[in-house]
């Protein structure tokens, strides 16, 4: 059976000993590398125009489907609950 063994002192030296191992730069020349890959894009007015007419589509679909839905199910609501009641 497992067991504690070892002083608490002792087991958190272990532990920052671990972490010491890792190599820091190395990841800073990953990130490097990566940054040389990339190249940077011009966009040009009318793909920007095209983009915001784009954005602009779906922040209107966003606005008036939830809309149309919501009074759907309103006006849906009322004439079931007048049914149910037989109000006129």
């Amino acid at each position: 059976m497992g067991g504690y063994y070892g002083s608490p002192a002792t087991i958190l030296k272990n532990n920052r000993n671990l972490l010491k191992k890792h190599d820091r730069n190395k990841w800073k020349n990953l990130q490097t590398s990566y940054r040389k890959e990339l190249k940077e894009k011009e966009a040009s007015p009318e793909l920007l125009a095209e983009i915001r007419k784009k954005f602009q589509r779906q922040r209107r679909n966003n606005i008036i489907i939830p809309l149309v839905l919501t009074l759907i199910f309103a006006f849906l609501f009322y004439f079931g609950i007048a049914y149910y009641f037989n109000l006129p």
